[in-house]
């Protein structure tokens, strides 16, 4: 495994565990670092800070995900391309959420948006990766 794989796994594989098993910081968690209407209010590093912090409890799925296909598409692609594949598309989609659930959601938070809209680039480039080793 790479250092940069190794080190996006244990940044979001802590986060994540500190979620799952530490309960009375939860609500802390999700005031702070989750994506919501905090983003308006000034907090502004919740736009980066929801890319490591996933509230399901089957999130240690994605980390196997990108432990292995992560592995393989920064092989392909390289480090530096495979770092902006990881990061560019969720800052991009949790400020595109961020500033649509200002104007929709009148302060309603909005959950996991940009994580999916992240696993749909993801999903895309890869094909396009594999489609051209092919």
């Amino acid at each position: 495994m790479s250092p940069s794989i190794r080190t996006l796994v244990v940044a979001l594989a802590v986060p994540w565990l500190f979620y799952v098993l530490v309960k009375p910081a939860r609500g802390l968690v999700d005031d702070y670092l989750v994506l919501g209407p905090g983003v308006m209010r000034g907090q502004v590093w919740q736009v980066v800070t929801a890319l490591f912090v996933d509230r399901n409890p089957l999130a240690f799925l994605n980390l196997l995900g990108l432990w292995f296909v992560g592995a393989a598409v920064e092989r392909t692609l390289g480090r530096r391309r495979f770092l902006i594949l990881f990061f560019a598309p969720g800052l991009a989609a949790n400020l595109v959420v961020a500033l649509l659930s200002a104007w929709w959601a009148s302060g309603r938070s909005i959950q996991d948006v940009g994580t999916r809209c992240w696993v749909c680039s993801w999903d895309w480039r890869f094909s396009t990766v594999r489609l051209r080793c092919a």
